[in-house]
């Protein structure tokens, strides 16, 4: 009876034994399958973190290619003629006919600007302007600025309300009236423009801390050369 005892005992053990073996054997596959998966979640985590650090930067350079694209939209319809010259439309339309505002070009140096309307353009008997101007402000004073005009011809109405060659620090600026589209032909070094200014309160150029500014105006200025006006004659 007591080896029957001993025999049933033993083989309990046994079964017990056997038991805690798969107890621990579960577990230590439980613990791989946890491992593994947050090593996979891990991975999955620094793929996320790579992905939104790349979108992070494509999107913040798209912005920058876009506010680019929007406070200078005139350069887009750049198109080179030659080496060193490009037709810029400049489109005012959409401005106040009885205004004129600055359109500005930034570091002229040696700059030959042509402005030109075709009589047709926008509407029917809109009116000729051909107007000839060389400008020259690119060092903040540092250089023999001056805004040349050489010829001026318009119908039906002025077009050229001001001309500066130094319309802020390291600016030139020519007025138009607003309610219309131009023409830029451009021959000569520049570094950015041209850039409508639509109101007084828009930054035109932003030295360190100091924001500069041009405001529209209503009426011609006295510099502005006369209609049929050709340097020399």
């Amino acid at each position: 009876m007591s080896n029957e005892h001993t025999t049933i005992t033993e083989s309990l053990a046994k079964v017990a034994t056997r038991a805690n073996e798969l107890c621990n054997t579960v577990d230590a596959q439980i613990n791989n399958i946890k491992n593994t998966l947050k090593a996979e979640q891990d991975a999955l985590q620094a793929k996320k973190t790579q992905f939104d650090a790349q979108a992070a930067s494509s999107i913040s350079q798209y912005q920058g290619k876009m506010d680019d694209f929007i406070e200078s939209g005139d350069n887009r319809y750049q198109k080179t003629l030659s080496k060193s010259d490009f037709i810029v439309p400049v489109d005012l339309k959409h401005l106040d006919d009885t205004k004129f505002y600055p359109v500005a070009l930034h570091h002229c140096k040696m700059l030959d600007l042509r402005i030109e309307r075709y009589v047709h353009d926008d509407i029917t008997s809109g009116g000729i302007l051909d107007y000839f101007v060389q400008l020259q402000n690119w060092s903040n004073g540092g250089d023999f600025t001056f805004a040349k005009q050489f010829h001026h011809f318009y119908s039906h109405r002025a077009f050229v309300g001001k001309i500066a060659a130094a319309s802020t620090p390291y600016t030139s600026s020519v007025w138009l009236r607003g309610g219309w589209s131009y023409k830029f032909y451009l021959n000569g070094q520049y570094s950015k423009g041209p850039v409508i200014i639509e109101s007084e309160t828009q930054v035109v150029e932003r030295i360190a801390s100091t924001d500069y500014f041009l405001a529209p105006i209503t009426e011609v200025q006295p510099h502005v050369a006369a209609n049929n006006f050709i340097l020399g004659v």
